[in-house]
């Protein structure tokens, strides 16, 4: 009796164990669950199907493994509570990791997590205006984003007759391989037909495991430049005379053109053709691209023709532009005598080097002339270099005037001395009697300047913006003779000032001898240009004519703007990771320099140290402004290691606004935390459970099972 109430002493005794087992709070914990929803999109906000969802522990172990749907939604069950890193893939995105922390709640919804696509194109260009016939091309960038390498094609879509390239540095592309994070500048080479107007849109696309669409909005206008040109539209002319109007047509256009020319709206009984140079009468005329031709339009005055002004128009038709030029005939009852007018510039020319005439032929009398020639003489001072010994101009109508230039080298002189050009002008009036007149032109031959015998420099040939610029001005005596008596006055351009003295005397300098005077400049922080100008004045005692000399150096210096990147703050979560656990570093920095640090990438160095990237290599920060707090964040992962803590040196690159490229390097202290555990393993359904919980929950099974046994064996005794 006394061994019955043993036995069964002992399996209460089992029970109550497996109670108490099962109501432990590690069993508690893990029997409390939670679950993680969300939904995958793009940048354009469309659902992205099929994206691996990885879910890590605290701990830095892989937990489970999920899927997004067709509609982008992940659902991730039975999480115990805990903080957990998601980390979202799929081939042409950029990954991207999330921390989630359950903190005691049964869901979390996550909301529309963005997938950012990992090969993009964008262009400083989406928007412009050109004309029919152009050719353009427009700047594009491709950028690939992810950590894969991508091989992309291209796709254009364009107006009905228009053609496009894709242009590389080497020729034209059809598919390109581009490296994780890399970029590279193609160009998209766009022909415009010449009948195109209106506004229209364009994009190219690219076709990889992802497409990214640029798009262009291309306006085209008529060109409003004028086909049609006439230097005297109006001309006199008495009943029976025959009047040239000389016409220039040009194609303004990219592409080669036919134009209709024809002379509307005349006079009746009026005889008018249009003839080209070459005496043809023509009534179309084909130009290449940018090209001109030069047309004489004919008019045959009727011998009975009435006094007064009579018009007509010249007109131009192809099949981008017509344009019309209105031509006026005045039919008067005589016509004045002939006289012509000849000017000349320069009037003072300078002695011992080549230089040009430009002289001016005026028709101030009251008809046209024709066939007019014009010979040259001159002094001795003068020479001539021109082959042509004699100019012709066919026609010189009423009112006209001509210019043409001929080179002439001006012979060495001491002092200034006078000098003449003689221009014999032969012309034909309009009854085709001929004339002969003779001008003399008076000019004025001045000696040459002597060069300066001093040479400034300033040194360094670069300042910075926002400070005071400590600079050397040089001074050199590139003469063969000491200088005496030299004074230098340096002066900037407003808002650049000159700090303390402004002027220096110097004296004596030998030849081929340096001396440098020092000057403070300030370049203020507002200024945005790239360079600036200061103004060195030197007065010196002339060895050669023996009286006071003062030459000017204007000295052109680079603005650089100054730069200074503190980093201001940084936090590390969680705040000591363990290994094999992902882990983040934002870190702020602050520009307190007086100029922009634009297009800025932070790279963390982990040669030698237990970390990784977890993720992109380098971190895009953008532009940093000064006096901003600019914040970037950094994700990394650490492995298995002893060490307590580290550095971890984070570089910090970027472009001045000289585009000069520059870098600063930070350190990172992080604290880690060591995990003694052992191991967890991963099961098929991606639930683990540690050894030491297991064993906790297997010991009091245990237990229970050998009680039983041995009271089953006393009964069995006892009977």
């Amino acid at each position: 009796m006394n061994k019955s109430r043993y036995c069964i002493a002992v399996l209460i005794t089992c029970l109550t164990l497996l109670a108490s087992t099962f109501s432990s709070p590690v069993h508690a914990a893990w029997m409390q669950e939670a679950s993680i929803v969300g939904r995958v999109v793009d940048e354009d906000g469309n659902a992205v199907s099929q994206v691996k969802v990885e879910v890590y522990t605290s701990g830095g172990s892989l937990f489970r493994v999920s899927h997004t749907d067709s509609e982008g939604h992940f659902h991730i069950y039975n999480l115990p509570m805990d903080m957990f890193t998601l980390n979202f893939t799929k081939r042409g995105y950029v990954d991207k990791l999330v921390l989630v922390e359950t903190d005691g709640r049964t869901q979390v919804d996550l909301g529309d997590v963005e997938l950012r696509k990992a090969v993009k194109l964008t262009s400083s260009i989406v928007s412009l205006a050109a004309s029919p016939g152009d050719k353009l091309l427009l700047p594009i960038i491709l950028m690939n984003l992810g950590d894969d390498r991508e091989v992309v094609n291209f796709s254009t879509s364009k107006p009905e007759g228009w053609s496009t390239r894709i242009l590389s540095q080497i020729g034209e592309v059809h598919t390109v391989s581009l490296e994780p994070h890399s970029t590279l500048n193609l160009q998209l080479e766009v022909k415009i037909p010449a009948s195109s107007v209106g506004e229209n849109s364009l994009s190219i696309t690219t076709l990889s495991d992802t497409n990214s669409t640029l798009h262009f909005t291309i306006t085209v206008k008529q060109s409003e430049e004028s086909i049609l040109s006439c230097q005297f539209p109006e001309k006199a002319a008495a009943p029976g005379d025959t009047v040239k109007f000389q016409v220039v047509l040009k194609n303004p256009f990219h592409d080669e053109s036919e134009f209709k020319v024809s002379v509307e709206q005349r006079p009746s009984d009026w005889d008018v053709k249009v003839r080209n140079s070459g005496g043809e009468v023509v009534n179309y005329v084909r130009l290449g691209a940018g090209e001109f031709t030069t047309l004489f339009v004919e008019v045959q005055v009727p011998p009975d023709e009435g006094y007064g002004k009579h018009e007509m128009l010249f007109a131009a038709s192809s099949p981008e532009k017509t344009e019309e030029l209105s031509l006026s005939v005045m039919v008067a009852r005589s016509v004045g005598e002939p006289r012509i007018e000849v000017s000349v510039e320069p009037k003072t020319l300078q002695s011992g080097v080549e230089s040009s005439l430009n002289i001016r032929v005026n028709n101030t009398g009251h008809q046209d002339l024709h066939d007019v020639r014009i010979k040259l003489d001159t002094t001795q001072q003068l020479v001539l270099l021109s082959s042509s010994e004699e100019l012709y101009i066919e026609e010189l109508p009423e009112g006209g005037s001509t210019l043409f230039s001929t080179p002439i080298k001006v012979l060495y002189t001491p002092t200034m001395v006078p000098s003449k050009v003689t221009v014999q002008i032969t012309y034909k009036d309009t009854s085709g009697r001929t004339h002969v007149e003779t001008k003399t032109l008076t000019l004025a031959i001045m000696p040459k300047t002597v060069e300066s015998k001093l040479l400034v420099k300033i040194s360094p040939e670069e300042l910075q913006i926002g400070r005071e610029n400590e600079a050397v001005l040089k001074i050199t005596n590139i003469s063969a003779h000491p200088i005496e008596g030299i004074e230098v006055a340096i002066e900037s351009s407003p808002p650049t000032k000159v700090f303390g003295s402004t002027r220096k005397y110097i004296g004596h300098l030998d030849p081929g001898r340096e001396i440098e005077y020092p000057v403070r400049i300030y370049v203020p922080a507002t200024l945005t240009v790239a360079t600036t100008t200061l103004n060195a004045v030197l007065s010196y005692l002339d060895p050669d004519s023996g009286s006071v000399k003062t030459d000017s150096f204007n000295l052109s210096v680079l603005l650089r703007g100054f730069i200074d990147l503190k980093m201001v703050d940084y936090a590390v979560v969680p705040k000591k990771p363990s290994p094999s656990q992902p882990f983040s570093v934002t870190v702020t920095l602050t520009n307190t320099g007086t100029s922009t640090a634009y297009a800025a990438y932070a790279f963390p160095i982990t040669n030698g140290l237990p970390v990784d990237t977890f993720g992109p290599k380098s971190v895009y920060i953008g532009n940093i402004e000064v006096n901003i707090p600019t914040t970037f964040t950094l994700n990394l992962i650490l492995h298995n290691t002893t060490a307590t803590s580290m550095d971890i040196p984070v570089m910090i690159t970027y472009m001045d606004n000289l585009r000069s490229l520059h870098n600063v390097t930070y350190k990172i202290h992080v604290e880690t935390s060591p995990s003694s555990a052992p191991k967890e393993r991963v099961g098929e359904s991606g639930s683990f459970i540690g050894l030491s919980e297991g064993l906790l929950i297997l010991l009091p099974v245990a237990a229970v099972i050998v009680g039983a046994i041995l009271v089953v064996r006393r009964l069995k005794r006892r009977g």
